[in-house]
């Protein structure tokens, strides 16, 4: 939301000689309406703050949608692909990479069950060293619901990756069997891979550092008494 700028005074010119009553203009017909009219429109154009909540409520909405679609997907290709591991020498990497689909699968859960209106809420009254989401809700989400969400994720993304850099196989193995494990590897690998893209485009959206100066600034021009 932008502040705008105090307009500027005119400077006052000399008074002009009153005139005589019958000599002044009539005001034009209609002229007031006109000056309502602008006015109302206007102020039509100021987002409310219901209004600017709904946006944010909307908006993690479409997040929710493009999440459970974009991850959700590759994810039950994983966890498909890690049901069908086979071999003893193989538990330990099948039950890493399951829990951590199942994990996921719960970070995503509660992205999409966050309460949109609190997070609205407490961004405009963060503190001091957040102030510029008092006025920046969708900059708040970003940092508070994205962020969380995409630390998590990657969190576990990791760990699969990790897992299947750990893969070791029997000597008792035959060549087919070594042969579909290491397809199946590859596969998870791949659709992991393609999770961590995702992540990385949400992460992007993120904020870096807090632009506090604006309002800050802002604020300096109100002087408390």
């Amino acid at each position: 939301m932008n502040i705008d700028p105090l307009r500027r005074l005119e400077k006052l010119k000399p008074a002009k000689p009153a005139q005589k009553t019958d000599s002044i203009t009539p005001p034009e017909k209609g002229i007031f309406e006109r000056i309502m009219a602008s006015e109302l429109e206007e102020a039509a154009q100021v987002e409310t703050p219901d209004a600017e909540m709904e946006d944010l409520v909307q908006l993690h909405q479409q997040f929710t949608a493009s999440v459970n679609h974009e991850i959700n997907n590759p994810l039950f290709v994983v966890r498909g692909m890690a049901e069908m591991i086979k071999g003893p020498d193989m538990e330990k990497v099948k039950a890493r990479i399951l829990a951590d689909a199942e994990n996921i699968q719960a970070e995503i859960q509660a992205f999409s069950n966050r309460d949109v209106v609190e997070v609205g809420n407490g961004c405009r009254q963060a503190p001091l060293s957040e102030i510029a989401f008092r006025q920046d809700l969708v900059g708040c989400y970003l940092h508070r619901v994205i962020g969380v969400l995409t630390s998590g994720l990657n969190r576990y993304i990791g760990d699969i990756e990790d897992a299947l850099n750990l893969d070791k196989h029997s000597d008792t193995m035959s060549a087919q069997e070594l042969d579909r494990v290491k397809n199946t590897l590859k596969t998870i690998r791949k659709h992991a891979e393609r999770i961590k893209e995702i992540i990385n485009r949400l992460e992007e959206l993120v904020p870096g550092e807090l632009e506090v100066t604006q309002y800050v600034e802002e604020l300096k021009m109100i002087h408390l008494r």
